[in-house]
């Protein structure tokens, strides 16, 4: 018995429907992020920056970074990082700060329940325009001992 639809139709459909099933959405995925949130009785420094004293959050964001949060769940900075193993039984959360001249520096994080902390390497700082320069444009219809003024906007 002859089927209604040819081979080539048949492929055809096939072929749209593989392309209908691409356009569906797929579902929202869902992340979830280790948070660790701590109060801190004193100014601070985090990067390269200074802190006052507050309610603060760290949010361990992906491989070597984390992002500073503010009380309000504001971001602040995100911190180059390096992992680092304890020995014995996982540790108590804490934040561990250095004292250099006076001045306190977030050094390493040790998330709750873990074995493994954070030592903290840096700040990144996103790449900044350079303002412009003012130069001097010389046009080639002025003589040579003038002056030519700034560069026009």
């Amino acid at each position: 018995m002859n089927s209604f639809i040819s081979k080539p139709a048949w492929a055809i459909i096939l072929l749209m429907s593989a392309a209908l099933t691409c356009l569906l959405p797929a579902g929202a995925q869902d992340h979830s992020y280790q948070t660790f949130k701590t109060k801190v009785a004193f100014r601070f420094k985090a990067g390269n920056r200074m802190l006052k004293a507050g309610t603060y959050e760290l949010v361990v964001v992906g491989p070597g970074l984390l992002v500073l949060r503010d009380e309000k769940a504001h971001p602040l900075m995100t911190l180059l990082t390096r992992t680092i193993l304890q020995d014995e039984r996982p540790a108590p959360a804490r934040w561990v700060f250095s004292n250099n001249n006076g001045e306190s520096t977030l050094a390493q994080v040790w998330m709750p329940n873990n074995q493994w902390g954070l030592e903290i390497l840096g700040e990144e700082v996103a790449m900044r325009e350079k303002p412009r320069s003012r130069g001097v444009m010389l046009l080639p219809d002025q003589p040579m001992g003038i002056r030519p003024g700034p560069i026009p906007r």
